[in-house]
């Protein structure tokens, strides 16, 4: 496949046994982020305002400092968040411009098990971006879910 016939945007589902509301504060509330998105020194930073900024703070696998930051670009309680995103580990690949900004975008809906979150990544144009994305949100997806049906990021015992 060339880069050309690669998706420029990657769509995923997933069903998560407790209501929007839930998985709302899970994606929004500062302290409930950095449990789940990451095992390391983490931080979120925004007020949450459409056109202004966002910015994610911490140490990847305890030793790489980076700052990914962005713009709110909408924010619909309990129903669509969507920010776009510049990591700083990206920095020697290319420049913070508008065309190597990812978009993320969670779209949440009532579902009879609970929620459906629907995780949207666009505007992958870089190669190594789409599979570090890719594969982050793979496994992160499973780990909101477990966060917000249990309060835990541990997965079951066997």
């Amino acid at each position: 496949m060339t880069a050309e016939s690669k998706p420029a945007r990657i769509v995923q589902s997933i069903d998560i046994d407790v209501p929007p509301d839930a998985v709302w504060h899970a994606l929004t509330e500062p302290r409930q982020v950095a449990t789940w998105m990451s095992d390391d020194e983490f931080a979120l930073d925004t007020a949450w305002q459409v056109g202004g900024p966002i910015a994610f703070r911490g140490r990847l696998h305890g030793k790489i400092p980076f700052e990914n930051t962005g713009t709110v670009l909408a924010f619909e309680p309990s129903r669509l968040l969507r920010y776009s995103h510049y990591s700083s580990l990206s920095r020697r690949a290319f420049p913070d411009t508008p065309e190597h900004r990812v978009t993320i975008e969670f779209a949440l809906a009532p579902s009879p098990a609970g929620t459906t979150l629907t995780l949207a990544l666009g505007n992958l144009v870089d190669d190594a971006v789409r599979g570090h994305l890719a594969f982050y949100w793979d496994v992160t997806l499973v780990v909101l879910k477990r966060w917000c049906e249990t309060g835990t990021t541990a997965a079951p015992h066997a």
